[in-house]
């Protein structure tokens, strides 16, 4: 082990990214979801994801100018482990696995709290 790490949340360890809930705004925007699409992959889901959680929307700037506030429903936030990183997740305890190299020893165990 080269080092524990107690960690409150799951921040700067996973990717995160956001794709249109095509159910929801297909109706809603119709020609418009391509650029909804583009523009969402091109976000930075992490910023997505904190501004849906704290203010319950986001607000997108699509190719034509336009600008459309999306909400939690609108749309499907994905988490990955970093690629960095194994994540194995247990009650309260986080295991980090980082790749081995000859100057890492390979394992880093973070505590959830």
């Amino acid at each position: 082990m080269k080092s524990f790490e107690r960690v409150s949340g799951l921040e700067g360890l996973l990717d995160y990214t956001v794709v249109p809930n095509f159910r929801v705004l297909g109706p809603k925007l119709g020609p418009k979801i391509p650029q909804v699409k583009e523009a969402l992959l091109a976000a930075d889901g992490a910023e997505v994801r904190q501004a849906l959680e704290n203010t319950q929307e986001y607000t997108l700037k699509l190719k034509d100018g336009s600008s459309l506030t999306i909400t939690a429903e609108d749309v499907e936030v994905r988490a990955q482990s970093h690629e960095e990183f194994a994540l194995a997740k247990t009650v309260n305890t986080l295991l980090l696995s980082t790749p081995r190299s000859q100057t890492n020893c390979g394992q880093r165990v973070s505590h959830a709290s």
